[in-house]
């Protein structure tokens, strides 16, 4: 039992990353219409209002749920329920009236914002997601709440809704208007239909974020009876005022603000150096558009999916650290890392290598360009797909950091990756001419300076060592096996077929059962370890009887 409550942060983990990864799968699925509506040039437009938009959001309420989770685990484990609730009932305050100042602020400032990114075009897309900065500040206090209880469902289940309400309102609002414009700029030709297009693909987010609020509200509800128990029950314990509760949420929110803010700025920094530096070079507005939608469409929109199991899991360990340290169990807490460490790796690596294998054929599917093959974002996915594997190893060692209580370290940390970051692409950029592909090396330069410094602060004061053997070398060896295998099968099929589907497709299926059966093989994942996954002790069945193990 001990175990399996050691372990359960894990599983908890995987709930919310599989979410993650069907949010993400939904979200890709819904850029295929949405590219063929809006075109490159339209995505560069929309792209940029959601670079501008992330970044509010982050300022403003993103570091909520990881803040109250952190909050509320610490006194979840000390049995202090009411004092939890508490945290909750003070977060919700908070989060309205900062949620409200950035939702004004962002109304009115969007045709500035917009021209700053020398894409003008964007402003009507921008003010359409300004509702959508209130509703999710107050919704990230309703998931930190569950997550610092323990549980990821409430989270998972919500990111699902609140994108399928999404998807298909502002796919039905973006033809719409944007076959409306059209018909207008006939008329009037300094309408742009792209712009309003963009306008029309952001209306749907506030719906969405109002339908999985809904949800929360009505599971808080349901919990309620099971908390106002868990309260009668408990011996007294010092009841913290609100005052107290405020400040702690302030000098929680501060640091891990910063650190959300300084590792997630250098997407819309990259934004505003693409703009400007390929604007300097003498390329046409089109161009650099286009180019932009590339880089943030069909190339991050792919090397985001994988990364969003670390941040899943970064999620899970953060209040699971939190309640080790609140009642000093030091081992418990080593133990954790090493576990997160080595689960981030047996996922991360092999996505790596599938995607730098399968990148053309995935995005020919997805993206069918018959004249350029899709030239420009399979170099971006070849290049840059180990930062799949870098910025995962990043994500969940600063989510180590902060759960152990060092709130500053990742704000500094990640501040001098992304100083890297910024020099980096500057100098590809304006010296070397390498256009995008500066970007795509620059996120690299970043995660290894940040990945580096949080490594080595936990190796020194932790006296932590990673094992390495089942960590990293059996993850890289069966993945190599897996990528001999994913490319061979792509050739031989090209020869058969040239349907997109199968030649993606197959080998998938093959490179997602090389890759299993060699980590088995290898001893890579045993008996124990995959029992205390979801749905592991049906696969230990399936294994066994399979003579695997």
């Amino acid at each position: 039992m001990e175990k399996k409550n050691s372990n359960s942060f894990i599983v908890q983990g995987v709930i919310l990353a599989v979410a993650s990864i069907a949010v993400r799968f939904i979200g890709i699925l819904y850029r295929i219409p949405l590219q063929n509506i809006l075109g490159d040039e339209g995505m560069g437009y929309y792209s940029t209002a959601y670079e501008i938009y992330s970044i509010l959001l982050i300022v403003s309420s993103y570091s909520l749920p990881t803040a109250i989770s952190k909050l509320v685990s610490t006194r979840v484990a000390k049995k202090e329920f009411k004092n939890a609730y508490k945290v909750f009932m003070g977060g919700v305050v908070f989060a309205s009236i900062v949620g409200a100042v950035a939702a004004i602020f962002t109304f009115l400032a969007s045709d500035f914002l917009a021209n700053v990114f020398k894409f003008p075009e964007s402003a009507m897309a921008l003010r359409a997601l300004t509702p959508t900065l209130f509703i999710v500040a107050i919704m990230g206090v309703f998931r930190g709440f569950f997550q610092g209880f323990g549980t990821m469902i409430p989270t998972a289940i919500s990111q699902i809704i609140e994108k399928l309400v999404q998807v298909a309102l502002s796919l039905i609002l973006c033809y719409n208007i944007m076959k409306n414009m059209t018909a207008a700029s006939i008329k009037d030709p300094s309408i742009v239909p792209e712009a309003y297009g963009a306008y029309g693909a952001t209306l749907g987010n506030a719906f969405g974020a109002i339908f999985a609020l809904a949800f929360l509200v009505f599971v808080l509800f349901a919990f309620k009876g099971v908390l106002s128990k868990k309260i009668r029950r408990t011996s007294f314990k010092p009841e913290e005022d609100y005052g107290t509760v405020f400040k702690l949420l302030i000098l929680t929110i501060i640091p891990v603000l910063l650190s959300t803010t300084v590792n997630n700025i250098s997407s819309i920094i990259d934004n505003f150096i693409v703009g400007n530096m390929l604007n300097f070079k003498g390329f046409d507005k089109k161009t650099i558009a286009s180019l932009w939608g590339i880089l943030s469409n069909k190339y991050r929109t792919f090397i985001s999916l994988p990364i969003s199991v670390a941040s899943a899991m970064a999620v899970s360990t953060m209040p699971s650290m939190s309640a080790a340290i609140a009642v000093g169990n030091r081992k418990a807490s080593l133990s954790k890392i090493g576990m997160s460490i080595r689960f981030i790796c047996v996922f991360s690596i092999p996505c790596a290598v599938g995607i730098m294998i399968l990148a053309n054929p995935l995005l020919q599917l997805l993206y069918y360009d018959g004249a350029t093959h899709n030239t420009v974002g399979t170099y971006l996915l070849w290049i840059g797909a180990v930062t799949i594997i870098l910025t995962s190893l990043t994500s969940i060692t600063n989510a180590i950091l902060q759960g152990m209580g060092h709130l500053r370290l990742p704000v500094i940390h990640c501040a001098l990756g992304l100083g890297a970051h910024i020099l980096s692409a500057l100098l590809l950029m304006g010296v070397f001419n390498l256009s995008v592909y500066a970007i795509v090396i620059a996120d690299i330069v970043m995660a290894v300076t940040t990945l580096v410094l949080n490594y080595y602060y936990i190796y020194k004061h932790y006296n932590y060592r990673q094992e390495i053997k089942k960590t990293f070398l059996i993850p890289l060896a069966a993945a190599a096996i897996m990528g001999v295998v994913t490319s061979g099968s792509y050739h031989l099929l090209a020869l058969i077929t040239h349907s997109r589907a199968l030649l993606l497709l197959i080998p998938v299926i093959l490179a997602v059962i090389t890759y299993v059966l060699c980590m088995i093989l290898f001893k890579g994942i045993t008996a124990d370890e995959l029992e205390d996954m979801p749905k592991g002790t049906f696969l230990l069945k399936i294994f066994k009887k399979l003579h695997l193990m």
